[in-house]
């Protein structure tokens, strides 16, 4: 069965991965009270690096998606191609974690939890990728505080757990986030000497006619092994 792996970095020497590879039976996500209220907007575009632009932050996030692949490709691996919903699904969860930052707590970061109790296969299901086209769920890499693409993908590639979700060769797709908090004044926040800029990396495995075959992976998505 395919493995992914939560990877959340704080900086480049603090890494926290854990290892998820299918859901327990039974389990459901929390029922909210008001979900159109709870529920985090949804950015309706995908990542676009070959038309432009279509955020501010577009040109750093297709950046990663080079830098990420020119790595894979390096050791022989296929590139992973842009996909629109983990793009969503990775915008989204960013989007989240900036607007309620002092919501967000280390356990969240560090078990990839949102404040919805929802882990990366459910914020995935949420945006529409199903567990026909996407069986295998979603994995996720996070990290908080770095200023460049070469910054990011350089500490995550220093890291056990995040490395080995971007060199996974079960992984055909990804989606990439950046999302920056800024004052009024447009100042970057700063959160303990930490810029509040946060980057999210959506894993996952897609049924495509080009696909030589399922690599693994389970119809019901991905749950956290604690």
């Amino acid at each position: 069965m395919t493995k992914f792996l939560l990877a959340f970095l704080l900086t480049a020497s603090q890494a926290q991965a854990i290892v998820f590879s299918g859901p327990r039976p039974g389990t459901q996500a929390p029922q909210e009270v008001n979900p159109a209220q709870n529920r985090p907007a949804q950015p309706q575009s995908g990542l676009n690096c070959q038309g432009g632009p279509t955020d501010e932050y577009s040109q750093y996030e297709c950046e990663v998606l080079r830098l990420v692949n020119q790595t894979r490709t390096a050791r022989g691996l296929r590139e992973l191609k842009p996909d629109p919903l983990c793009h969503k699904s990775a915008k989204t969860h960013a989007a989240d974690v900036i607007k309620n930052f002092s919501r967000y707590t280390r356990a969240n970061f560090k078990t990839h939890t949102d404040i919805y109790g929802q882990n990366p296969t459910a914020r995935a299901r949420r945006v529409g990728m199903s567990a026909q086209e996407y069986p295998a769920g979603a994995g996720e890499n996070t990290a908080r505080g770095q200023r460049t693409p070469e910054e990011v993908v350089r500490s995550w590639m220093n890291s056990e757990g995040h490395r080995a979700n971007i060199l996974s060769r079960d992984m055909t797709h990804i989606g990439i986030a950046l999302k920056v908090g800024k004052d009024a004044n447009g100042r970057v926040f700063m959160d303990n000497h930490i810029p509040r800029i946060y980057w999210v990396q959506c894993f996952t495995y897609k049924n495509t006619s080009d696909n030589n075959g399922f690599l693994g992976g389970n119809a019901n998505g991905v749950n956290v092994n604690r």
